[in-house]
């Protein structure tokens, strides 16, 4: 038990005097235990004439901590009698001081070095603090698995994970998820409980590491569960922009896995695999290559998780200054890429990447026109196959997809400078985008910032866009409108930065400089000096009738007094948690968590 040591003194220092216990560290040391003893009572006769009324929980305090250290030296039996004697010590004290942090470490400790799995279960929910309950979820798991029982020691391996997302909570999970003699349902049953893991883990290192856990055990699991965490990984790995076959190779034996082997073969090849001739800019591209047929390509989901591992490696050849390169394996994943009426079906939930690909090969032949493009015809071809599938988004009126068409192209033409008022242009896209948000949030009852899509048309008709000419005529009102759009759609998502940039854009304008301009710089100053611990004393705050949308004011005073109660204000918690009942939409997570949270403190 020597680990304990100094966590033990510690403990004593902080509840008697430094010469008692200097005094009772001597004696302790010459392992003289009779005057250690006696040290302990001598201290509670002197506390009990001082009429304090901690006295006897001060004793029992520093009786256990000798006892620990005597039991370092005993037989056995007698330290099995003294260490329990210690835990019922600390028990006692937890009862009347539930929070009493040194008691609650040592009786960890305590518990451990008696093996007392069940005394540490019961203690678990006890502890406040992560990732001391992590370490005691921790304890809990070796003590069962050395007890054989590896039900209870994945269950709390998951537990301090779920407490403490470390790489090392993250390997000891994993690594008991890897050893052979497990039982194929329970391997399946832990196998469910990882993907489920790895789909709300909000860091993907953590998370592609889950899925890969579960992808390494492909001989043993369900084949439904095992492709879910094969495409898992591959999707979450592209949308981060680094798969490539080293990645594939690191992460799974290719001897073991057909699938993998196939996914790294072709990563190696240009175009995935698909010849030129089948690469033509034409509506039969996006045919999810089944004369290429593998694994990979034998459904949507699949062909899908294909199409993406190939928008990402267009982008590391891009990195490496190789355009033909990129646009060769994005033209391949284009013809791998599902039609978009998959999307409406069993790869609902997920967005089109033939859309993200055909931006990026649009990009790629202006950027590169004369390597790629020299003549204008593939930009051309790939402008119309995306008006084709904006279509057919609106002969099945399904909104998100028209959105997400007009959203694409508008950033498109933004980006090339091309802003006007016809479907070709920036100007016609953002517009429709923004619309179609608006339209799709009144059917859900809650409301649809844009920022991004705000400022780009405020800069539109700013003439601010990179790409636009001289010849450019400013619409200074209609820029001015924009500017704060994207300046209230910015602080209702929280993006505080790009608030900052829409306002100093505004300031600009002529007759930017008014009272609405006055009244949102007032409430972007305000929340970004809020996490410096600076006190709110703002107008808006305590005054909320000014000239901006109330609905917006009530939301925006949500969000500030919410900062200041997370940083400890209990006024402002109140203030929060009474303007929530106000509030008919959150119109984002951080919202909903944020509530979660106050409410939370409100019940400490």
């Amino acid at each position: 038990m020597k680990h304990i040591f100094k966590l033990l003194m510690l403990g004593v220092s902080l509840l008697t005097s430094e010469v008692y216990a200097s005094a009772l560290y001597d004696s302790v040391k010459q392992q003289n235990w009779s005057e250690a003893y006696e040290y302990v009572d001598q201290e509670k006769a002197k506390c009990e004439q001082n009429q304090d009324n901690h006295c006897d929980l001060k004793a029992r305090f520093s009786y256990a901590w000798v006892q620990t250290k005597e039991a370092e030296t005993s037989d056995l039996a007698h330290s099995r009698k003294l260490l329990h004697s210690a835990r019922d010590s600390y028990e006692h004290i937890l009862k009347q001081h539930p929070n009493h942090s040194a008691s609650l470490s040592n009786l960890v400790l305590v518990l451990q070095t008696l093996k007392d799995v069940e005394g540490m279960i019961s203690l678990l929910p006890k502890i406040k603090n992560p990732i001391k309950s992590a370490e005691l979820a921790e304890m809990i798991a070796l003590a069962s698995h050395a007890e054989g029982d590896i039900s209870r020691a994945f269950e709390y391996r998951v537990y301090a994970f779920q407490k403490d997302k470390s790489e090392a909570a993250l390997t000891g999970l994993t690594e008991l998820f890897s050893e052979k003699d497990i039982d194929d349902g329970l391997l399946e049953t832990w196998a469910k409980k990882l993907l489920a893991l790895a789909k709300n883990e909000t860091d993907n290192q953590l998370a592609a590491s889950l899925y890969a856990a579960v992808a390494n055990r492909e001989k043993r699991l369900n084949r439904k569960t095992w492709d879910q965490a094969a495409l898992g990984w591959t999707i979450l790995i592209s949308e981060a922009r680094q798969l490539d076959k080293s990645i594939v190779e690191a992460n799974f034996s290719l001897e073991k896995s057909a699938v993998f082997r196939e996914l790294q073969t072709r990563l190696t090849k240009p175009s995935l695999g698909v010849r030129n001739i089948d690469l033509r800019l034409n509506s039969q591209i996006m045919s999810a290559g089944q004369a290429y047929a593998g694994w990979w390509t034998r459904n949507h989901e699949r062909a899908h998780a294909l199409a993406m591992a190939g928008w990402s490696l267009g982008h590391n050849y891009l990195i490496n200054g190789d355009p033909q390169s990129a646009n060769a394996v994005w033209l391949g994943a284009l013809y791998y890429s599902p039609p978009t009426a998959a999307y409406r079906r069993e790869l609902k939930g997920k967005q089109a990447i033939s859309l993200d690909l055909l931006t990026e090969l649009a990009r790629l032949q202006h950027l590169y026109k004369s390597q790629l493009d020299p003549n204008g015809r593939n930009f051309k071809s790939i402008e119309n196959l995306l008006f084709n599938s904006k279509s057919k988004a609106y002969k099945v009126n399904d909104l998100e997809a028209i959105q997400r068409h007009h959203t694409v192209l508008g950033k498109l033409y933004a980006d090339l400078g091309v802003f006007k008022n016809d479907y070709r242009g920036a100007e016609f896209q953002l517009t429709h985008a923004i619309k179609t948000s608006q339209s799709i949030a009144k059917q859900k009852d809650s409301i649809a910032p844009q920022p991004a899509l705000s400022k780009l048309l405020a800069d539109g008709y700013n003439c601010a866009l990179p790409k636009q000419t001289e010849l450019c005529n400013k619409n200074n009102k209609k820029a001015k409108y924009w500017y704060t759009q994207a300046t209230i759609d910015s602080l209702d998502v929280d993006a505080l930065h790009m608030a900052q940039k829409s306002i100093n854009a505004l300031e600009q304008l002529p007759e930017g400089q008014n009272q609405v301009t006055l009244q949102l710089k007032n409430i972007v100053r305000t929340r970004s000096t809020l996490g410096k611990a600076t006190p709110i004393d703002a107008d808006w705050l305590k005054n909320p009738a000014i000239d901006l949308s109330q609905d917006f004011i009530k939301r925006q005073r949500f969000k500030a007094f919410s900062q200041a109660g997370l940083q400890g204000d209990k006024k402002s918690t109140e203030q929060a948690l009474k303007l929530s009942n106000e509030l008919n939409i959150f119109n984002n997570v951080l919202d909903l968590n944020t509530l979660k949270k106050l409410e939370e403190i409100e019940e400490q």
